[in-house]
């Protein structure tokens, strides 16, 4: 995932330095947000790895690394529309995270 996400930044012209300080200010405990219910399972204590959470994922770090959705022919709403419904929850109560 963190490899697909410098790869999409890279290609929207950042360079491969940027891309990689970019992805490390970004959060990589599982066990909060944005991970939470996307690619851990709390209860189980366990990775999530459908293929469905994995590609929200990528959208998620993506997002929260400074690219922009278009580029993943996604926006904010739809993202947030997508990650409700993986988490079973309201869009109201989804958040998207930038961290650069």
């Amino acid at each position: 995932m963190v490899v697909r996400v410098i790869r999409h930044l890279v290609d929207t012209g950042v360079d491969l330095k940027s891309a990689v300080q970019r992805i490390a200010k970004v959060p990589m405990d599982l066990g909060s947000e944005p991970w939470v219910e996307l690619l851990w399972d709390a209860t189980n204590q366990c990775m999530i790895t459908s293929s469905e959470n994995q590609k929200a994922g990528v959208k998620v770090l993506f997002y929260a690394a400074g690219g922009e959705l278009a580029i993943l022919k996604t926006n904010e709403e739809s993202l947030t529309k997508e990650l409700a419904g993986i988490r079973n929850t309201e869009p109201s109560k989804i958040r998207l995270y930038r961290y650069v």
